[in-house]
């Protein structure tokens, strides 16, 4: 990967993270445009991600360090409960990870028909949020 194809791949991930749609499927999507191997860059992936964390933590510090303290004062209160339910949250990406790893890996390691796919299933929710929403609306 030359000095290029990394600054397109860093902006592809810089700018779809924050947006409701994929941005590993983006990201993987530019690795294949490029032509470069999936596996041969793949901590790029990891350090682009890495860095989007790191990006996150330094724009929403004060939240995240609100929501730390609530949680260390051992009471039941907002932050805990938040707290509380983003633990629940990971729960089924963890069991994704650890029992699917496979399967999952098949659907991001470069396979162009399976990642479309996705894209459309993507699409389609985003449509419906735009369509259904407007109806609730009214009643």
């Amino acid at each position: 990967m030359n000095l290029f194809e990394a600054v397109v791949l860093g902006l592809i991930q810089g700018l779809t993270e924050f947006l409701p749609v994929s941005s590993s499927g983006h990201l993987e999507l530019g690795k294949y445009l490029f032509g470069l191997d999936h596996e041969s860059n793949f901590y790029f992936s990891i350090a682009v991600h890495g860095a989007t964390l790191l990006s996150t933590f330094l724009v929403l510090w004060k939240e995240i360090a609100g929501l730390i303290k609530g949680f260390f004062r051992f009471t039941m209160n907002e932050e805990t409960r938040y707290v509380i339910k983003l633990i629940i949250s990971m729960i089924p990406v963890a069991i994704a990870g650890l029992f699917m790893n496979d399967i999952v890996e098949n659907f991001f390691a470069g396979n162009m028909f399976t990642l479309g796919i996705e894209f459309l299933v993507t699409a389609l929710f985003l449509f419906l949020t735009m369509v259904i929403k407007p109806r609730e609306r009214e009643m």
